[in-house]
């Protein structure tokens, strides 16, 4: 089997690390870092993620679009339960629940009814997800169905501001197609024509944007933090 040539250029620099150029404890914790690359690069090699999938794994924000009636709904709702019963955190929430022209964020913590700010949650949900090495997700399905749809074109680019400031913190967003140019602004039409924010139409439950919504949500949970992240005790 061909080697990764990252794989290649790590075993050399492995093979040139040794005792006696490296003294003591910043050796081994060097040796160990090394082992964890070599190891996190011949996982996505036996798994055989695609340049697709290994975005997805990168990316905070997954946007799914399509026809009514698809099953977007259905589809959130069934990876927030997954997530949800594996001990992970997820937060679901509807667009149609978005009743009036406040603040996104602060509609969101209204409905979660908490007594702290929006801020204030993102930091709980990161310390959360940080310490069960997972993601913390925030997924709101159909937001094209709430009444004052242009709050999502300042509500949603703000949500991703605050959201990029945490390691472990995914948002997904799903909209009918059709809707796009009502809800989201002219940066985030740009992002999903030229896909630098993630995005997949979801035509049915046959469709493989099953699979790509669980690898954003979940495969660093299930094959990365559990196995290699995770620091030895």
């Amino acid at each position: 089997m061909l080697k990764h040539p990252a794989q290649s250029g790590l075993q050399k620099k492995k093979q040139h690390k040794t005792a006696d150029e490296i003294p003591g404890q910043e050796n081994m914790i060097e040796l160990y870092e090394i082992m964890r690359l070599e190891q996190l690069i011949e996982l996505f090699s036996n798994i055989g993620l695609d340049l697709f999938s290994r975005t997805l794994l990168q990316e905070k924000i997954l946007i799914i679009r399509g026809e009514a009636g698809v099953g977007k709904s259905q589809l959130l709702a069934n990876a927030a339960e997954k997530l949800n019963k594996e001990g992970q955190y997820a937060l679901l929430m509807l667009g149609g629940s978005f009743l009036n022209t406040d603040p996104v964020a602060t509609q969101i913590t209204q409905q979660l009814d908490v007594d702290f700010n929006f801020q204030a949650l993102l930091h709980k949900l990161e310390i959360l997800g940080a310490q069960a090495n997972c993601y913390a997700c925030l997924l709101i399905d159909a937001i094209n169905e709430s009444p004052y749809r242009d709050i999502w074109k300042t509500g949603l680019p703000s949500l991703i501001a605050q959201i990029n400031k945490f390691e472990h913190i995914k948002i997904v967003i799903s909209v009918r197609s059709g809707y796009e140019r009502l809800v989201f602004n002219d940066f985030i039409i740009e992002g999903i024509e030229t896909n630098k924010i993630s995005n997949i139409v979801h035509s049915g439950f046959r469709e493989e944007s099953i699979e790509a919504t669980l690898i954003f949500l979940t495969i660093m949970v299930s094959l990365l933090c559990r196995h290699i992240f995770c620091k030895p005790r």
